[in-house]
């Protein structure tokens, strides 16, 4: 008589091939990762210039900068400033890829900017703000990525 309730049991066997799909996969979730934090870690040090940076004051533009790197083009602007009756130069130091403000800047024209009034040097405009969203952005697609990889090989998709 066969007994229908009998256990039926499964044997899955481990080839190279399923233990190196595993290896890239392992390796590849962990570069995301890594990327993640690089990108998150430069987003966090832009909210903290953000933060700082709590004096708006009005500043004339007197450089555009225009830099290629490996396919990526990043924009940035000096501004002369008063604060305190003393005048300042300087940028942000951070470069954001938002093309159409620096279509719209020209040099001499006066935009708002953001200071901090412990450092009047410090600076944060639109294109740190830009730069603020893209590396939240990356860092947030990064991890996703990195979670999906990891969750794709151990499903056994």
């Amino acid at each position: 008589m066969i007994n229908l309730f009998e256990e039926v049991q499964t044997i899955t066997y481990t080839t190279p091939y399923d233990r190196r799909t595993a290896v890239i996969a392992i390796v590849s979730a962990a570069a995301f990762a890594l990327l993640s934090f690089c990108f998150l870690r430069k987003a966090f040090q832009i909210q903290a210039l953000k933060r700082r940076c709590t004096q708006r004051v009005e500043g004339v533009v007197t450089l555009l900068d225009r830099s290629a790197y490996a396919r990526r083009v990043t924009y940035n602007a000096t501004y002369r400033y008063e604060y305190n009756g003393r005048t300042y130069e300087s940028s942000n130091l951070i470069y954001g890829s938002q093309p159409s403000l620096l279509f719209r800047l020209h040099v001499g024209d006066t935009v708002g900017i953001w200071i901090d009034p412990d450092d009047p040097s410090a600076v944060f405009d639109e294109l740190a703000a830009n730069a603020l969203r893209s590396h939240l952005a990356a860092g947030i697609m990064m991890i996703i990525v990195a979670l999906m990889l990891v969750w794709a090989r151990f499903m056994g998709l």
